[in-house]
């Protein structure tokens, strides 16, 4: 699925120490990875090029985090607002991300993006089945320390929409902490549709 592709391409691109100047194509990979998640079908040319704008686009390092920040916040599609979300695990700090989870908490386009992807138990189940193909390949791949954090942090949202996010992302990157996260939503979840979410993806980890 587009969403998993671009998490493969951000996180295998192992970034490189922060540079004093962002590239100058910054934007323009920007722009090209955004688009590419936003594609529908998007063809083996289109997702060759983009692993290359991925490596090139995280090595900008820590001194565009500002731009991305902007970037996320004014987020014009999904696409967008994946890449600079994704870009912000890598570079950002806590405060970034306690920022993300607070824009999906209350902005409601993001919100609206959410529910077309964990909106409900049948398109929760139906993404995470479709992305099945790609996790042994996401376990290879380095540290996502950020991506797993974020992660947590939502589904310690007040927000059900956003429990669900965090259990859905988290789900590719899943380590012992996520999995205690996910048991204690198993057990007292107040909402019904994320409880029934969080005991599915609960059985799944035993099969």
């Amino acid at each position: 699925m587009r969403f998993l592709f671009l998490l493969m391409f951000v996180l295998a691109a192992r970034p490189a120490p922060a540079q004093a100047v962002a590239p100058p194509e910054f934007q323009e990979q920007f722009a090209r990875l955004a688009g590419l998640v936003d594609s529908e079908e998007p063809g083996a040319l289109d997702l060759a090029r983009g692993s290359m704008d991925a490596a090139r686009f995280v090595a900008a390092g820590a001194t565009t985090v500002p731009w991305v920040e902007r970037r996320f916040a004014s987020a014009a599609s999904f696409g967008e607002a994946s890449v600079a979300g994704l870009y912000l695990t890598v570079w950002g700090k806590a405060n970034q991300l306690d920022a993300i989870r607070r824009e999906l908490e209350t902005n409601a386009t993001k919100r609206k993006w959410l529910a077309g992807l964990v909106g409900t138990e049948s398109l929760f189940m139906e993404h995470l089945e479709s992305g099945a193909t790609y996790q042994p390949m996401l376990r290879l791949l380095p540290s996502a320390g950020g991506a797993r954090s974020l992660a947590l942090k939502c589904i310690d949202s007040k927000d059900p929409l956003v429990r669900r996010a965090g259990l859905f992302w988290g789900y590719w990157l899943a380590d012992d902490a996520y999995w205690k996260a996910v048991r204690a939503l198993a057990k007292k979840e107040p909402d019904r549709a994320t409880l029934r979410i969080a005991q599915q993806v609960l059985l799944k980890s035993v099969k």
